[in-house]
């Protein structure tokens, strides 16, 4: 067994008997080209949309929906006939609010300004998931 002066002096002189090697010349652009090559295969890039199809799906269904009930549901809608404001007469406050009233170009219209906004929005996420 060898204690630890003999073993020093095997590991000094193994040491000197070594050679040193030297990498390549071209040793560090081999690596990072290798290293680059293996990144570039490794991005995985997995695409899950915020909606779904069915998602966008129910979306139009609503909005055709709405459209419909819009367009049937007579010329006008007010949006405040169904509040009661009869509590406030018991404080005597008194507060006119006037009767909006939508007619049905306008209902139309905002409909249809929804249909284009959803279309854009699905025409900018398909360009850009292109990219």
């Amino acid at each position: 067994m060898m204690n630890d002066k003999e073993l020093n002096e095997f590991t000094k002189s193994v040491i000197k008997e070594a050679d040193l090697e030297t990498p390549s010349a071209n040793f560090l652009q081999n690596v990072m080209s290798q290293i680059k090559a293996e990144s570039v295969q490794n991005i995985e890039v997995v695409y899950k949309p915020l909606i779904s199809k069915i998602g966008w799906v129910f979306i139009a269904l609503i909005i055709v929906l709405g459209f419909f009930a819009a367009l049937y549901s007579g010329s006008s809608t007010s949006i405040f006939s169904d509040i009661d404001l009869s509590y406030f007469n018991n404080i005597n406050f008194n507060i006119d609010f006037p009767d909006f009233k939508f007619s049905k170009i306008f209902t139309f219209s905002v409909m249809v300004l929804a249909a284009m906004v959803l279309v854009q929005v699905y025409g900018i996420r398909h360009f850009y998931s292109k990219e």
